[in-house]
């Protein structure tokens, strides 16, 4: 499914992109005045071009758009292998019912368990809740049995006992 980023520009404020100096959550100083689109798409960056949210990849329905939804949902290789990660590109925005749906649909499409991360960007992506239908997160706990999801759905990594 063809999606196109319209005015979403989460992706111009969140991830940090080295090549170009932008930290995370700054908007990208290319954003057209319009607040969104590239000002250099031809000559946009590597991780820029390589870059699809998983709204764009067809996950979640047509109302699941990042800018929509207020999250950012991406696909990424994480300490529990290949896993989607939500990000509130407002604060609590994660934790609001539109989006928790929208998370549960994009973690359905995609097959993945979603790890929802802390609004506070210093807090170097802590996750704070797991999100998945029950076979998901069965497969994510038998995987991950050094994890403990919590009923509110938080996650913490139990400590290794030698």
């Amino acid at each position: 499914m063809a999606r196109e980023c319209g005015t979403c520009n989460a992706c111009c404020v969140y991830p940090a992109v080295p090549a170009i100096n932008k930290p995370a959550g700054e908007p990208c100083r290319f954003l057209t005045a319009a607040g969104h689109g590239c000002q250099v798409y031809a000559g946009r960056p590597a991780m820029c071009r390589a870059y699809l949210c998983a709204w764009i990849e067809g996950h979640g329905k047509k109302d699941d758009q990042p800018s929509e939804i207020g999250v950012l949902v991406d696909r990424r290789d994480s300490q529990f292998g290949n896993v989607l990660i939500a990000r509130a590109l407002r604060p609590g925005a994660a934790q609001e019912r539109k989006a928790v749906r929208a998370i549960k649909r994009i973690s359905a499409d995609a097959g993945l368990v979603c790890l929802v991360v802390a609004d506070n960007i210093t807090e170097n992506e802590r996750v704070v809740q797991i999100i998945g239908d029950d076979k998901l997160m069965n497969k994510f706990k038998s995987q991950h049995p050094d994890v403990r999801v919590c009923d509110d759905g938080s996650a913490k990594k139990l400590p290794v006992v030698p």
